[in-house]
């Protein structure tokens, strides 16, 4: 439990506390949110020494909670806008970014068709099922050994043809 005095200056101090954070925020909802956190971290903080003056430890408290809020807000904030952004531009289909992916697509069907058989099976058991390598070598008798060693020719050589 928290000290008593700090508890009895909290009830005290109440409208004084929310017209303050209601002046530092612009918002008197925002404020009782406030204030309502404050009141559940002093309920909920052990103490570790006494205050000199609880009325000044709250308004400390409340000044620290009104600078949290804003931080948090801006956060927020800059977080809905990226989100937007990326969304927006991500709905938005450019036509010379389809045109070249659909070019890269055409390179890598071709280039694929270079690889031999069993490599070519297994890139696609593996990238396009999406099959674990130790069942791709059990469904082909192979060791997984043989599985990772084409695997790994597979991606190097479509890294590539879409390097070019």
């Amino acid at each position: 439990m928290y000290s008593q005095e700090i508890l009895q200056s909290l009830s005290s101090n109440e409208c004084a506390l929310k017209r303050f954070l209601t002046r530092k925020l612009g918002c008197s909802d925002t404020a009782s949110d406030i204030l309502q956190i404050i009141a559940e971290k002093l309920l909920l903080k052990k103490v570790k020494r006494t205050v000199e003056n609880p009325t000044a430890y709250l308004y400390r408290s409340a000044h620290n909670e009104v600078i949290n809020y804003i931080r948090s807000k801006q956060v927020r904030t800059q977080s809905e806008s990226l989100y937007m952004k990326v969304y927006v531009d991500s709905q938005i289909p450019d036509i010379s970014k389809s045109y070249i992916d659909s070019c890269d697509l055409r390179c890598l069907r071709i280039a694929l068709d270079e690889l031999p058989l069993l490599t070519r099976q297994i890139f696609f058991m593996y990238t396009i099922n999406g099959i674990k390598q130790r069942d791709i070598a059990a469904q082909l008798a192979i060791s997984l050994s043989s599985v990772e060693k084409r695997l790994t020719v597979a991606i190097k050589f479509c890294k590539e043809v879409l390097s070019q």
